[in-house]
């Protein structure tokens, strides 16, 4: 089963393809989506899909959240942050951008191998907390801030 979960300028067309494919069996639409009802999603997947093809996806920070729920996640090289968070073969699969084969070929390797599944949701995880805990990160930018208060302060 497919569960897509949000929505977007997209969501015509695909319901549209799915009730031509006659597919509404195995495809879920879940819009209007809470923060609240994040955790529930992911721990209902056996992986994560970020498709996206346009640079406007930046960074991904549904991947971070998908990353530390320990889902393996399939994602596209769009040279942004997203294959920072999502690194190839290390928390999951990157394949290029608008290329429906390696699309459904990662998905299909991660499906068919519940170790992949693992060894990879594990990892995620380790990414998540390693690279992402906010308090991690907030001691990060605290750093850099300090730093260059002591540079503008050598400059005078």
């Amino acid at each position: 089963r497919l569960r897509l979960v949000g929505s977007g300028p997209m969501e015509a067309d695909l319901r549209a393809q799915v009730s031509a494919l006659g597919l509404q069996d195995r495809v879920e639409f879940i819009s209007g989506v809470t923060d609240a009802d994040l955790p529930s999603n992911y721990a209902a997947a056996d992986i994560f899909v970020l498709p996206a093809c346009e640079r406007s996806e930046a960074f991904g920070l549904v991947l971070v959240e998908a990353c530390a729920s320990s889902l393996p996640c399939v994602s596209t090289e769009l040279g942004t942050g997203t294959s920072y968070v999502n690194a190839d073969r290390v928390s999951g699969l990157v394949v290029p951008p608008s290329d429906p084969a390696a699309l459904a070929a990662a998905c299909n390797e991660l499906l068919a191998s519940a170790e992949a599944r693992r060894a990879y949701g594990a990892s995620a995880r380790c990414r998540a907390v390693e690279l992402f805990d906010i308090r991690r990160v907030a001691a990060h930018v605290a750093d850099v801030y300090r730093e260059v208060v002591v540079q503008a302060s050598r400059s005078r």
